[in-house]
Formats: C-alpha cells, structure tokens, sequence
C-alpha cells in the first residue's frame, strides 16, 4: 500500500506542474518582423513541443493511471482473493466447527441412548430379576405344598403301612402260632412215631444199641476258614448219617442247621468266619412204608474255624502269612529274608551237601518294585497269560515276604535232578514245604514250580505236608486275581 501511495503522489506532482506550465502567458517583447516571424515560429515550436510533451505526460498519466488501476485491480483482486481465501477459511472453519459441534451432539446423543438402553437394560434386568424372584418364590412355594403334600401322603402311606404291618404282624404271629402248633404236634408225632420205629428197630437188631454208641467216634475233624471237615467210623446197617451242627452248644432251632449224607464223611460250608461250631451225628433208615426213623444223637463236637485277620495290610490265617493272587501285600512291606528262614536254609543245605546234595538260593527276598521288573519281563517275553501261571503280579509274591526261596534253577529241568528228588522228601523236616506241587495249578495258580520252597515252621509244614494239600485248600483259600 504505501509503494501505491507513492506513485499516485508522484502523478499528483507532474499533473499540477503540467497544469501550471499550461496557465503562464509570455511576456510581449516589440521585435522585428523578422524577429517576430522568428519568435512565431519558434513559440509555435515551443507549443509544438510543449503539446508533445504534454500528450507524452498524458500519455504518462494514462499509463501510470492503467498501471495504478492495473496494480489497484491486482490489488482488488489479491484482496478479494484473500478475502475469499479467508472468507473459505472462515467457511471451513465454521463447517469444521459445525461438524464438531454435529460430532459432539451425535456423541452426546449417541451417549443419552446408550445412557436410555443401559437404563432400559437395567431396568429390564430389574424386573426379569422381580420375576424370577416371583418364579422362585411361587416355585418355593409349589415346592413346599408338594413337599406337605408328600409328607402328608407319606404320613397316610406309613400310617397304612404301620397299620398294615401291625395287620400283618399280628397275621404272622397268628400264622407263627399255628405254624409253631403244628410243628410241635408233627415232632411229637415224629417223636413217637421214632420211638415206635426204633423200638422196632431194637428189636429186629441186637446190634442197633452197638451202632448207637459208635457213631459218637468221630475219625477225623479239620476245620479250614469257613468250613469243617468231618469223617466217622461206618455204621453198618444204616441207610445214611444225619448231621446237626450250630455256633450254640444248645442248638437252638432257629439257628442249628441239619443235613444229610449217605457217605460217613461230610464238609460243613459257609461257616461264619472266626467262630466256633458244635455238631452231632445220628443215624436214619427208611422203613418199607417210606418212613425215616432215626438212632438218638450221638456225642456232641467242637472245632474252631481257623482264623484269618488282617495287620497293616497283612494277612495271616492261623498265624500264617498268606500271600497268592487274592491275598496282596503293601508295597513298602519286607526288607530281606527273615532270619528264621535263613537258618532253617542253612541247616538244610548242610546236611544235604554231607550226602552230596548240593543246594543254594539263587532268589530269596525280593522288593514290590523288583518284582514289578520281573513279572514285566516274563509278560514281554511270554504275554500276559503264561506269565500270570509262572510270576505273580508285583503286591502277590511270597518272595516279597522274606519266607520264600528258589533253589539252583528255575528251569523245569530241575524236577528231574537228585537236588529236586532230595528236597521234595527232606524240606519238611526243616519246616519247608514244596508250595506249588504238581497238578494244583487250578488251585495255587501257579505251574509246578519243584525249586520254589516257603518256611512255615517245623509243626505247621509237618500238618500240611502230611494232609497232602496246598495251603489254599487246608485253609479253604482261594487264589485268583481280583
């Protein structure tokens, strides 16, 4: 602005000097003719120039006036550019403006319907909750009916079984009654009848009174867990035995039972364990109407079962450590062969080798864990069913018990050797036993095994050697995996 204030004032300038230039008048000299002509001429010069020069300042003028009004148009129009840009700047602005205000009110919206949902949520969430509550409430309320309902339907139903029980009681009494009226008129009538029969019978054999008296000699009586065996001496002309055994020396008849047997021997099964039991023998024979008349009992007997408990995971029967497929041991149980196994062994093996049999243990004690090893190997080599007849499984090996030895070999071989022969006859004598015999595989569950001994002590292996069974059956134990 001020470079276009400047050259407006030059314009001003040259103007008013043009201008007074134009306005002066000459001053009138008296000259010649000549001299005017000349002076004419050249005023008329002058002039001549002074309009040149005054078209050329105008010239000027115009000039400077277009390029002022040039340069106050580009002013205008930088201006008006300027005013646009700003104007646009504005606008943008203003629209930049607009649109955040349109954002914040869109945000504030979009915050007040989120603020009306989440109250709606709520408010939804409040009353869902006032209805379950109701449900819950009527539900706790139908519950509590249904549940009066049942106890009263429960009272009445145990009021008509109490009452049906009393009802049916009072029947079986009644039934008892007649039933134990009946009994006792059938005993006495078999009573007499048996008084009348064996009158007969002591008078149609002179020997019945003789038999009588024999049947109380019991031959042989050897009780296991849960059962006894019983054998006595024959009874000649005799149709059979009858037996009548109880853990009640009196025999009450609600707890005694009866049986009988044409053969003079008997086992007496599924004995209460840990119990002792009296029984008695008598003799019957059937008359030619189908009639049993029956000797009077004969003496009374008694026998523990043997016992059988268990210590720590352990378990003995007679005093016994039992260990086979049913019976099991703890895993940390054992440390080394007792050392009452060790000296019977020694002994034993002294005395063979003064007769030049030579036996040595090649396996005595073993852990849980190596046997564990051992039964695995057996299973990789022969599968899980040859080895269960040849290794027990880790928990069920006598070796485990510190009890057990194997001898030189436990290749079948050895069955065939003197060592075998000599220690089948001897081991007893030292309180060995040879524990799994020929043919009793279904019963020990294990195959022969002649090289396999087990202490048990003189006495014990002594009794079960000479009764020619395996500890399973003088025992009555089983032997197989659970």
């Amino acid at each position: 602005m001020k470079r276009v204030s400047a050259i407006v004032l030059s314009v001003l300038l040259l103007s008013a000097a043009s201008a007074c230039a134009s306005q002066s008048k000459p001053v009138a000299v008296p000259v010649s003719d000549g001299l005017l002509q000349d002076n004419s001429k050249s005023e008329s010069s002058d002039q001549e120039s002074s309009k040149q020069e005054s078209s050329k300042q105008e010239s000027s003028k115009q000039e400077s006036s277009k390029q002022e009004s040039s340069k106050q148009e580009s002013s205008k129009q930088k201006s008006s550019k300027q005013e646009s840009s700003k104007q646009k700047s504005s606008k943008q602005e203003s629209s930049k403006q607009e649109s955040s205000k349109q954002e914040s009110s869109k945000q504030e919206s979009s915050k007040q319907e989120s603020s009306k949902q989440e109250s709606s949520k709520q408010e939804s969430s409040k009353q869902e909750s006032s209805k379950q509550e109701s449900s819950k409430q009527e539900s706790s309320k139908q519950e509590s009916s249904k549940q009066e309902s049942s106890e009263q339907e429960s009272s009445k139903q145990e009021s008509s079984k109490q009452e049906s029980s009393k009802q049916e009681s009072s029947k079986q009494e009644s039934s008892k009654q007649e039933s134990s009226k009946q009994e006792s008129s059938k005993q006495e009538s078999s009573k007499q009848e048996s008084s009348r029969q064996d009158s007969s019978l002591h008078s149609q054999n002179q020997n019945t009174k003789k038999n009588r008296t024999n049947i109380t000699v019991i031959k042989n009586i050897r009780s296991r867990i849960d059962q006894i065996d019983i054998e006595w001496e024959p009874v000649n002309g005799v149709e059979g035995y009858c037996i009548q055994y109880s853990a009640s020396k009196s025999f009450p008849s609600n707890s005694c039972k009866t049986v009988e047997t044409k053969d003079n021997k008997i086992t007496l099964k599924g004995l209460k364990k840990n119990q002792r039991y009296y029984f008695r023998v008598c003799c019957y024979k059937t008359s030619d109407s189908g009639q049993k008349s029956y000797t009077e009992w004969g003496s009374v007997y008694s026998e523990n079962l043997k016992t059988i408990h268990e210590v720590n995971g352990v378990t003995y029967v007679d005093g016994i450590l039992i260990t086979n497929k049913t019976y099991s041991l703890p895993m940390d149980f054992g440390d080394g062969l007792s050392s009452e196994t060790l000296d019977a062994f020694d002994k034993m093996s002294s005395d063979a080798a003064s007769q030049g049999i030579y036996l040595y243990i090649i396996s005595g004690f073993r852990s849980y864990w190596t046997q564990q090893y051992t039964y695995n190997s057996f299973i990789y080599d022969r599968g899980v069913e040859q080895a269960d007849r040849c290794s027990a499984r880790p928990g069920h090996s006598e070796h485990q018990t510190g009890l057990a030895i194997d001898v030189n070999t436990t290749s079948d071989y050895f069955a065939y050797t003197p060592e075998a022969e000599w220690l089948e006859r001897n081991c007893v004598r030292y309180g060995f036993i040879i524990r799994y015999p020929k043919d009793k595989e279904d019963v020990t569950g294990y195959k022969y095994e002649p090289w396999h001994i087990r202490y048990l002590g003189v006495q014990k292996a002594a009794e079960i050697a000479s009764s020619g069974l395996t500890i399973e059956e003088y025992y009555g134990l089983t032997s197989v995996y659970p």
